[in-house]
């Protein structure tokens, strides 16, 4: 391998690197925010989980899934970070109940929204769906192009 490619190479890795920190800690602090700051409506817009504490929160408090969720992805940076490939799999797994969150209750509210016969609700729906679907799917990204399983 050239000079210039592993210099490359390690480009990559920095920028996924930064680029998979800035992720969690942008969902750590909303999260905290969402739940503990009383932001207003708008904090709602750009949290990855708006759609599923509208479904948990009949059930139990959602900041006890969501909190241990976003700190837990961050701790898997942490042990990547620190050399311990266990932290990849934190990462993919929190970001997967993310994911699996908003893909199974997005829809089922959709359908409560088209059967209420009111487009208000099956489009603030579908903004507030927007972030808890890229949000996760970017994380990943993130972690593929760091891939700290390269040596």
């Amino acid at each position: 391998m050239t000079d210039y490619a592993r210099e490359h190479l390690k480009k990559q890795f920095r920028r996924g690197k930064m680029l998979t920190l800035i992720l969690l800690l942008f969902g750590l602090a909303v999260t905290v925010i969402y739940f503990f700051a009383n932001a207003g409506d708008w904090i709602k817009w750009i949290v990855p989980f708006s759609v599923p504490v509208i479904t948990f929160s009949h059930w139990f408090d959602p900041a006890w899934l969501f909190v241990p969720l976003a700190l837990i992805a961050l701790a898997g940076w942490m042990m990547l970070h620190l050399g311990r490939l266990f932290g990849r799999e934190l990462i993919i797994a929190a970001m997967i109940v993310y994911l699996a969150c908003n893909l199974v209750l997005i829809p089922f509210y959709s359908l409560l929204a088209t059967a209420s016969w009111q487009p208000v609700y099956l489009g603030e729906l579908m903004l507030l769906g927007v972030c808890g679907v890229v949000y996760p799917i970017l994380v990943l990204v993130a972690l593929h192009i760091w891939n700290p399983r390269r040596k």
